[in-house]
């Protein structure tokens, strides 16, 4: 008998063989199987119970079987996915190990969440679709050309309040201003000059005329 088990169970269908026996002797066999389960031990031959004590020890020892084969099973299940886990994270582990900076799939992922929270965090200083779109063409003019791009949301809202400071808060001149650095091929946002009339010597004037059909 397995003493482990914290709990046995009395099915209703027991109730049929043992309902004529007295109350004395339904005390006597209720005594019986508490010291199988607990104790192992069982009544004698000779005793009036032992009849319908053997009906319910046949079905005692076929739950402890079930039981045990069941607790066999989750331990074996256990030890494959520790298994699997051990030799997942070692394959991660000599993977990184020999690839470097290599990124996961999940990386990835991980990336681009932090990516949509970025632009969540960012206020632009003009609200119209229009500048929302030039500056969405400013960072990937910088990216494709220069392959920078904002690290933090900090750092891309302070452009764009340096952007709102020399366009004079004017939303107008902040794209010209975006407009002037991508067709001279410029890194940065500068103020706008009253220059001569010197030819573009960065990016040609059919990309800008690009630009500004893809916002309208």
């Amino acid at each position: 008998m397995n003493n482990e088990k914290p709990s046995f169970l009395l099915y209703r269908s027991f109730y049929e063989p043992i309902k004529n026996l007295s109350n004395e002797e339904l005390g006597k066999l209720f005594r019986a199987i508490y010291e199988f389960q607990i104790n192992g031990t069982e009544p004698s031959k000779s005793d009036t119970i032992n009849m319908a004590f053997q009906f319910f020890k046949n079905q005692f020892n076929l739950d402890s079987e079930k039981y045990t084969k069941r607790c066999e099973k989750n331990s074996e299940n256990i030890r494959k996915r520790w298994d699997k886990n051990t030799d997942s994270n070692e394959y991660e582990r000599k993977r990184t190990n020999t690839n470097g900076s290599k990124r996961t799939d999940k990386d990835k992922e991980k990336e681009k969440e932090k990516e949509k929270e970025k632009e969540n965090d960012i206020l632009l200083p003009f609200h119209s679709e229009r500048f929302s779109k030039i500056w969405d063409l400013w960072k990937d003019y910088k990216s494709k050309h220069f392959r920078f791009k904002y690290k933090t949301s900090v750092s891309e809202q302070t452009a764009l309040k340096q952007l709102q400071t020399i366009s004079n808060d004017n939303e107008e001149t902040a794209i010209k201003i975006i407009e002037n650095s991508v067709a001279n091929g410029y890194k940065g946002l500068f103020e706008l000059k009253q220059t001569s009339n010197k030819s573009s010597k960065g990016i040609s004037a059919e990309y800008i005329k690009n630009l500004e059909n893809r916002l309208k």
